[in-house]
């Protein structure tokens, strides 16, 4: 059951800087209210707590970003296109600071890949460094505010450097 709590505090980590990082790109603020939110954060981490725990390999990929589209369709009033962009993005700037975590645990620390594995990943310290890391990252990669007016297409304001 601890075990359970800790990959379900690990994974609304996530939501959040998820959740940063769209504002962060989108340059554009939540589209519901704070209740709305909190609630659209707890449903989206039970279903990818329990895609973590119930299910594997492709499977699960596929349903976690079917969960994050649509949690940034509902939060972002967005077209599916740019969620499944947007998605896409995330899933993959999160693995630049998963890697960098990787390395400087495994490098600092000495431990083997397969005690990182078993030890580290899910874990809610794990989460909050990667979490910071990713947060610090897409802060840092934007800097095409300043050059555009408009903010209606993710596709043309902003040159990501991830």
């Amino acid at each position: 059951m601890l075990e359970i709590i800790s990959i379900y505090l690990g994974i609304f980590i996530l939501g959040i800087a998820e959740v940063l990082f769209a504002r962060i790109v989108l340059d554009k603020k939540i589209v519901t209210n704070k209740i709305k939110l909190i609630l659209i954060l707890l449903v989206t981490t039970i279903f990818c707590t329990l895609s973590y725990i119930y299910f594997s390999g492709t499977f699960k990929t596929f349903l976690v970003y079917i969960i994050h589209l649509f949690e940034f369709k509902l939060l972002f009033n967005l077209s599916y296109l740019k969620a499944m962009f947007l998605t896409f993005l995330y899933l993959l700037a999160l693995i630049i600071p998963d890697m960098l975590w990787l390395l400087m645990v495994t490098t600092i620390k000495g431990l083997s890949d397969l005690i990182y594995s078993n030890e580290f990943i899910g874990g809610i310290i794990s989460n909050l460094v990667v979490c910071l890391l990713f947060i610090i990252i897409t802060y840092t990669s934007i800097p095409c505010r300043q050059h555009s007016s408009s903010t209606s297409s993710i596709f043309s304001t902003c040159p990501i450097l991830i």
